[in-house]
């Protein structure tokens, strides 16, 4: 499996234990639903910028639910 496939599936796995949709994470990190869908299958691979973004906020989201 591919660095981007592993990726993808980390993201898909906190988003779903945060019970957050693919929609809402697009609209939290103001970019396009198609776009989170291609990175959580592995199509995509973030800039640095995106995967900062991502991680803040999904980070920021285990911490409200601790």
């Amino acid at each position: 499996m591919e660095t981007k496939e592993l990726l993808g599936l980390k993201i898909k796995e906190v988003r779903k234990q945060r019970k957050i949709t693919q929609e809402k994470l697009a609209e939290m990190l103001d970019l396009d639903v198609g776009y989170i869908s291609k990175l959580e299958v592995g199509r995509n691979f973030p800039t640095i910028g995106t995967l900062e973004k991502i991680a803040s906020v999904l980070l920021s989201l285990i911490h409200i639910s601790e």
